[in-house]
């Protein structure tokens, strides 16, 4: 016999209350029942208030694709338990999505009421499986999109986002991502996303895809508006140089709907765009990577450096780590003189001997993301005087004034020519900055620098 409560609601069909058996007390589903769509996941059928009795709880099996996105929601007044059977998932979380966590195959996870999150299957070959239970018998009925403080207020007092034509800029890097969304009339910046790398060459396709669409999700939802198509993208992410990278990822703009008028290059272009008069001039990013990037007024680009951590990227924050980690080997061996460098290692990652920086560091199936504070630690250690880690913030900085000269020489720019300073790196290491202005002023070039702090406004 057929559960007897009446379906309410959307998501479920007759045929699908049909699939419940069961009466006096107690309702079945065999085999989970058919399958339903919600906000980029699949859920069967399961069990609610829409087709039992049932008025407190609620439960289904989801499944998340590979490479899919849950966008931006906020669960009202009520909790939600999950246990993953299968698959890798990522959740950004709380203001702003700010935080972020991953889970696995038998990890259980706890969402309380009222926390803006995101769901991403971070794999691109297998789905994320997991039972869900909530502590509401309708289902995902109560739920607020656009999760975050900004969204609650929206979904309050809606504004019409159709009164406005919006932009978007985002700037993907080797660790971290930014967008930027935009006002078309008055150019202001309304809101702002960040997300991790985006590199595709240093990091998997689809979780760079992944990064990006975190990043984008992220700045809508601290606009407080709705997810829509802007009216354009430009899009500035390392790694992208070839055709067919470009190719790539404007394929994957328009299968999205983000926007249809865009602009896809290299990330250097947009530090040129922000930190240069006019748009013409040098760009040196010098962040986990590095690369320069140059324009003159008649358009032409030229480029130097951005091969990557293998067999590039001279003068970055991989290659000041790098660096630094053979100068303690040779301290520890007596090969090389003595430096302040080896301690400080050894208390940043809270190590004993230098011996254990081969177990911890080989130990790992991909060391970089443990290098990526090394570059800074290198700065600081310099700064207090150490000759060893002066000389190696030196020698970074002659790397990145060959790459510069390489550009000035294809576009013979003009003394002083406007230099834009783009990374981490070399936005917030002053040492760097001055040894890489000597080695340029050594070469005869003048430059007059600009700090860019957000690339994604170029």
């Amino acid at each position: 016999m057929t559960a007897n409560k009446k379906m309410e609601g959307t998501g479920v069909t007759p045929e699908m209350q049909l699939q419940v058996e069961g009466d006096q007390g107690i309702a079945v589903i065999r085999g989970g029942g058919g399958d339903r769509g919600w906000n980029g996941i699949q859920y069967k059928l399961g069990m609610s208030s829409k087709n039992t009795n049932a008025q407190h709880l609620s439960m289904n099996v989801a499944r998340v694709p590979p490479g899919a996105v849950a966008f931006a929601h906020i669960h009202v007044d009520f909790e939600v338990m999950l246990y993953i059977l299968q698959g890798h998932v990522r959740h950004a979380y709380g203001p702003g999505l700010k935080y972020v966590i991953d889970n696995q195959a038998g990890d259980f996870i706890f969402i309380e009421p009222g926390i803006p999150h995101e769901v991403y299957n971070i794999s691109d070959t297998e789905e994320v499986v997991a039972v869900v239970a909530r502590s509401r018998a309708d289902e995902w009925d109560n739920i607020i999109y656009g999760a975050h403080e900004h969204a609650v207020r929206a979904h309050k007092h809606p504004m019409n986002s159709n009164d406005r034509s919006l932009i978007l800029g985002v700037d993907g890097g080797a660790s971290k991502t930014v967008a930027l969304l935009g006002d078309a009339q008055s150019g202001a910046i309304i809101g702002r996303g960040r997300s991790g790398g985006s590199n595709f060459h240093a990091h998997d396709k689809t979780a760079a895809f992944a990064e990006l669409e975190s990043a984008i999700a992220k700045a809508f939802v601290d606009a407080g508006l709705p997810r829509q198509p802007v009216q354009a993208l430009c899009a500035g992410l390392a790694g992208v140089s070839r055709p067919e990278d470009e190719a790539m990822v404007a394929s994957w703009v328009r299968q999205r709907g983000i926007s249809q008028r865009l602009l896809i290059a290299n990330d250097g272009w947009l530090v040129i765009a922000a930190g240069t008069p006019d748009g013409i001039g040098i760009g040196v990013i010098c962040g986990t990577g590095s690369i320069a990037v140059g324009r003159d007024a008649a358009g032409t680009m030229s480029r130097a450096g951005g091969w990557g951590y293998l067999f590039g990227d001279e003068g970055s924050g991989h290659d000041l780590a790098i660096m630094a980690l053979r100068a303690a080997a040779c301290a520890a061996d007596g090969r090389g003189p003595a430096t302040e460098l080896l301690p400080a290692l050894l208390r940043h990652w809270q190590l004993q001997l230098p011996e254990d920086f081969i177990t911890f560091l080989y130990g790992l199936a991909d060391p970089r993301p443990m290098l990526g504070d090394v570059g800074p630690l290198v700065i600081r250690v310099a700064e207090a005087g150490d000759s060893v880690a002066l000389d190696i913030v030196q020698r970074a900085g002659n790397e990145l004034a060959r790459a510069v000269m390489a550009v000035q020489r294809t576009l013979q720019l003009a003394n002083p020519v406007p230099i834009a300073l783009a990374g981490s790196m070399i936005v917030h290491g002053m040492p760097l900055q001055q040894a890489l202005a000597s080695a340029l002023a050594q070469q005869g070039l003048i430059v007059q620098a600009t700090p860019v702090i957000d690339p994604a406004e170029g």
